[in-house]
């Protein structure tokens, strides 16, 4: 029997924009990161993160939402207040049937500014022959998304990260990691708390 539950609280904006390399090939330090792109690549940007064009000459990367940098004008941030609420789908594997469950948040509940992310707070019951728990994240930032399991008494039982990939946080976590009572605790860079799912088995 599996059994998949669904979250969805509201679309949100991710936390990145694209950047576009329009002519040369380029040097760019993004944050602490130096990296070197060639003429027509691609790549992301996080909200709020100073950019900066390292390379001379003919070199311009344009930027989503907030124009070009070049080496008259080498750095740029896109300072964007980013809209954002979970929107978390959560599987819950135990044989093969299957059954979904939308959860609705109450109203009034719903989008905040980056600085006062909303948290999904909630109760999953399941089998208690339940084989894994798959969490996935299409909008949590910014990386490492991390996962802590955490005993009734608050104590770390696992922890799982998602370090490199920005399009998709992806979980998965197996029954003998968790017992009922444990608490999933996801976090993200900032330490900001973006879900606490508590594990319930049921009767």
């Amino acid at each position: 029997m599996k059994i998949v539950l669904t979250t969805i609280i509201a679309t949100a904006t991710l936390w990145a924009v694209n950047a576009t390399v329009k002519y040369d090939d380029v040097k760019v330090k993004i944050g602490d990161k130096t990296s070197s792109y060639k003429q027509g690549e691609h790549f992301e940007v996080a909200y709020n993160q100073k950019i900066c064009l390292l390379t001379k000459g003919d070199g311009l990367v344009s930027i989503e939402g907030y124009g070009q940098i070049d080496e008259y004008d080498p750095c740029g941030r896109v300072e964007k207040s980013v809209k954002i609420a979970p929107e978390t789908t959560i599987r819950v594997i135990v044989n093969e049937m299957t059954k979904t469950i939308v959860y609705t948040p109450k109203t009034g509940a719903g989008v905040r500014d980056d600085t006062k992310l909303d948290k999904m707070v909630q109760e999953l019951m399941i089998d208690k022959n339940a084989t894994e728990i798959i969490i996935e994240n299409k909008t949590w930032g910014p990386l490492p998304i991390t996962l802590t399991v955490m005993d009734k008494n608050g104590k770390e039982r696992a922890k799982k990260s998602n370090k490199s990939n920005s399009l998709l946080t992806h979980f998965v976590i197996s029954n003998q990691l968790f017992q009922e009572g444990d608490k999933f605790v996801v976090t993200n860079k900032n330490g900001d708390r973006l879900a606490e799912i508590t594990v319930k088995f049921k009767k």
